[in-house]
C-alpha cells in the first residue's frame, strides 16, 4: 500500500508546486496519513540506523541542522525535515520526498525536529532510537496551555518508550530532570557547565546548549571527534537563526 501512497504523495507535491499552493512540504503527508495511519511507522523502520527526534520550546531547527550536518560529514545519508514543517504531516512529506517511486529510501537515518505539542502524538506513530529534549518553557506554550500540562503529556509518552531508546536531556532544565525520574530509557545529558573545547559556531549561551546537545547525539552514533570538530567550525546557521551578512557596508547578524 505504501508504494501507491508514495506516488500519490509525489503527485500531490508536484501539483501543489505547479498551482502555486506551497512547497509541497505538508499536504502530501497530510493526505497520506489520512489514508494510512501506520505510514510513518512503516517508513521509519526502513531506516537502517533508525531516527532521531528533537523537541523543545526553542532551538529545534538549529540543533536538528547541527546534528544533520555532523552526521552527513560522518558518512550517514540523512533524511531531515529541513523545511521546518515539524508536525506529523511534515515528517511524512519528508519521507515521500526521499523515497523513490519504488518505495526505496535514499537515507539510512532520520533527523526530525518535532513541535513540542506534537511530540506525544509522534511517539504513538513511530519509535525513534534517540529522543533529544532541549527545554520546556512558556515562550510559545501559551498556544497549548500551561507548561506543567505539557510536561505531564511528555512524561506519559516518554515512559512508554523501549528501554533501549536514548533519551538525551538538558540537565539545566529542572522540568526535564523531573521527567527523567519517570522514564526507563537510556539517559544522557548535556549542560553549559561542562568543560569543553568544542567550537561554538553561533553566539549566545542558548546556542552553546544547542551545540552541546548536537554533540551528545553525534557521540551516541560514534561520529568521529575530528569530524564533529570540523563540522562545527564550518557550520552555517539555518535561515534567520544567527545568520551573518553584509548590507550597504554594514555587518548584520540576524537572531
Amino acid at each position: 500500500m505504501n508504494l501507491l501512497l508514495i506516488n500519490l504523495g509525489k503527485l500531490i507535491s508536484l501539483l501543489t508546486k505547479i498551482l502555486g499552493l506551497g512547497s509541497g512540504a505538508t499536504w502530501p503527508g497530510h493526505v497520506v496519513l489520512k489514508l494510512n495511519s501506520k505510514f510513518l511507522d512503516k517508513m521509519e523502520k526502513k531506516l537502517k540506523y533508525g531516527s532521531i527526534v528533537i523537541s523543545g520550546t526553542n532551538g529545534k531547527t538549529t540543533t536538528a541542522l547541527l546534528i544533520t550536518s555532523i552526521l552527513r560529514d560522518a558518512g550517514y545519508k540523512v533524511l531531515h525535515n529541513a523545511s521546518g514543517a515539524n508536525l506529523l504531516n511534515g515528517i511524512a512529506s519528508s519521507f515521500i520526498t526521499d523515497a523513490s517511486c519504488l518505495n526505496r529510501l535514499k537515507a539510512n537515518i532520520g533527523v526530525f525536529e518535532i513541535d513540542e505539542a506534537n511530540l506525544p502524538i509522534a511517539l504513538k506513530h513511530f519509535k525513534p532510537e534517540t529522543v533529544l529534549l532541549l527545554n520546556l518553557s512558556r515562550d510559545q506554550l501559551d498556544r497549548y496551555g500551561e507548561v506543567e500540562i505539557m510536561l505531564e503529556k511528555w512524561i506519559d509518552a516518554l515512559k512508554k518508550l523501549p528501554k533501549k531508546t536514548n533519551l538525551i536531556l538538558n540537565q539545566e532544565d529542572h522540568r526535564l530532570i523531573k521527567l527523567a525520574k519517570k522514564c526507563t530509557a537510556q539517559l544522557g545529558y548535556f549542560k553549559l557547565k561542562e568543560n569543553t573545547n568544542w567550537p561554538m559556531p553561533l553566539l549566545g549561551d542558548y546556542n552553546k546548549l544547542n551545540t552541546l546537545a548536537a554533540v551528545e547525539v553525534a557521540k551516541t552514533l560514534d561520529a568521529p571527534i575530528p569530524t564533529i570538530t570540523k563540522t562545527l567550525h564550518n557550520f552555517k546557521p539555518a535561515f534567520g537563526r544567527g545568520e551573518n551578512f553584509f548590507y550597504h557596508d554594514r555587518n548584520i547578524k540576524m537572531f
